[in-house]
């Protein structure tokens, strides 16, 4: 009997807004021969885990509470299901959030056999709030640039080139 082996077929990386259903997670179980086979009949272990979304990591404040690492992450609720692969070796999951409302993230371990693992993780964020009708939302600019209206009004300034020509020396 030879090693099985995990890999994923779709589904991975997914964002979606609070409330939306996630796409299944696709995974296909192959045996270890030079041209892999697919496994039917084959026990796909998914461990999910549910947490509360990291936010920004911290900053550094100097003080000595703080390390520098990010804080730990903290588990709403975790869960495991066993999914027999199909006759093409396909074993999928719909990542779920269960009772937990709000944003989430799902972290997800695959396993079959001894050694195969896969691992992945879906999010479901709150929406990002749309700019207001007729004000474009801010963009940042690259360090040194100003701005076309910048450049409008500042016009004439010789602190403000309009051209990239050379300043002359103003003594």
């Amino acid at each position: 009997l030879s090693a099985l082996q995990l890999k994923i077929v779709r589904g991975t990386g997914q964002m979606v807004t609070v409330g939306q259903v996630f796409e299944p997670v696709v995974l296909r179980v192959t045996d270890s021969s030079p041209t892999p086979n697919p496994v039917q009949g084959a026990g796909v272990t998914f461990q999910s885990f549910v947490l509360r979304p990291l936010a920004d990591p911290p900053i550094d404040s100097g003080g000595e509470s703080n390390n520098g690492q990010n804080a730990m992450p903290v588990i709403l609720s975790s869960s495991q299901l066993v999914v027999t692969s199909d006759s093409s070796g396909l074993a999928s999951l719909v990542p779920w959030p269960g009772s937990n409302s709000g944003a989430v993230q799902i972290e997800v371990v695959a396993s079959a056999g001894t050694s195969a693992a896969q691992q992945f993780t879906a999010l479901s964020l709150w929406p990002v709030p749309a700019a207001s009708v007729g004000v474009a939302a801010p963009v940042p600019l690259a360090a040194g640039v100003p701005s076309s209206q910048t450049r409008r009004q500042n016009s004439g300034n010789p602190d403000f080139p309009e051209r990239s020509e050379p300043q002359k020396n103003l003594r």
